[in-house]
């Protein structure tokens, strides 16, 4: 939804297709309200859920953990937007700002546009300002889960390059410095969104740049530490690199592999995103816009309902750490048969054992 304000006629990009839509609190439109109410409940428990394991269960180095923290914890954001913006989606509060005064008892429908004419004109911004302001809120938070993956490819990067003892050290600036980078980045590319500096087009291309930089550093990422891997499995070179570099790379690759699953759920939400934009954009279901409306809201607000529990259910740590209920999970594991380690674990064991000792002894020589 596009507004142009007053006599500067500067343009303001609303992350929205329909706002004042008075039959979202009537029958039934008003179940959606509240099951959508249920799903913030429920994303807001895997949120907190995600976070304490993620830093309770210290399976990735600290750096990586307080770096997927902080993208959790910016689920907070949108929350403080949708409670700014809800009110006039569902035209319990009016805009007071237009300049056409015959519109604020009308519900208001409008896509992307380049026409003037077809924009809606305010006077001001200062009049419905928590309207705007969260539009400004969900564009960033959009755009900083668009980021996730070139966040954790740059850190992944940096765990490649000291392999050798990035396990060892903290290095707690690498996280604070990708954190300070990547919010900068996203305030800035929010802000020139919201002001509607760049067509739509432009705005996909922006959002796709860092993601296919992030593909690349993870990809080469990947093949490298699968290289090192391979190497330490071979007892021909077991001197190549030190125990801690073969520890590193082998969580560069668990790493990789909940990054997997995280990409698959983001690529789904992409795709269901962009099908709702296109249904919006060409009027295919004009019957529908109220719930297609409402679908493209949850791509934007929901999105850590999906990466969430796909972050957890990824990492056998953290699939099976209690939240919530450790007292019933141990009374139930005091009472259950100790699981039997399979052959090939014995092995792998094994074979880890050896090659700790081999090393070990090469140090005393």
């Amino acid at each position: 939804m596009i507004f142009i304000v007053g006599s500067s006629r500067q343009r303001i990009c609303y992350p929205t297709y329909i706002i004042q839509n008075f039959e979202l609190l009537k029958f039934p439109w008003l179940l959606l309200e509240i099951s959508e109410l249920f799903l913030f409940i429920i994303t807001l428990f895997y949120s907190i859920k995600c976070s304490y394991i993620v830093l309770k269960v210290r399976t990735f180095h600290m750096n990586l953990s307080v770096l997927t923290v902080v993208l959790i914890v910016q689920f907070s954001e949108i929350l403080v937007a949708k409670v700014c913006s809800w009110p006039y989606e569902t035209g319990f509060w009016r805009l007071r700002g237009l300049s056409n005064a015959s519109l604020t008892n009308t519900t208001l429908k409008q896509w992307l546009t380049d026409d003037e004419s077809e924009m809606i004109e305010v006077i001001d911004l200062s009049t419905d300002f928590p309207f705007f302001f969260s539009g400004y809120l969900k564009l960033h938070y959009a755009i900083s889960v668009s980021n996730i993956f070139l966040v954790i490819a740059v850190e992944r990067s940096f765990a490649c390059y000291f392999l050798n003892d990035y396990e060892k050290k903290s290095r707690f600036w690498i996280a604070v410095a990708i954190v300070l980078v990547d919010q900068m980045f996203n305030l800035v590319v929010a802000y020139l969104f919201f002001l509607f500096y760049f067509s739509f087009f432009y705005m996909i291309l922006i959002t796709a740049a860092p993601n296919l930089v992030a593909i690349t550093l993870l990809l080469y990422s990947r093949h490298y530490n699968l290289k090192i891997t391979r190497i330490h499995e071979d007892y021909a070179h077991q001197s190549n690199y030190t125990l801690a570099a073969r520890f590193q790379a082998k969580e560069n690759v668990k790493c990789f592999n909940m990054i997997r699953m995280v990409l698959i759920s983001l690529i789904g939400i992409l795709i269901f995103g962009f099908t709702t934009c296109f249904a919006l954009y060409f009027n295919i279901f004009p019957q529908a816009d109220s719930l297609l409306n409402l679908c493209m809201q949850a791509v934007i607000n929901l999105s850590a309902l999906v990466m969430c529990p796909a972050i957890l259910y990824s990492v056998d740590s953290f699939r099976n750490h209690t939240f919530l209920c450790k007292k019933l999970k141990k009374k139930r594991e005091n009472t259950s048969i100790t699981p039997h380690v399979s052959t090939v674990k014995n092995l792998e064991l094994m074979k880890e054992t050896e090659i700790h000792f081999n090393q070990l002894t090469n140090t005393w020589i």
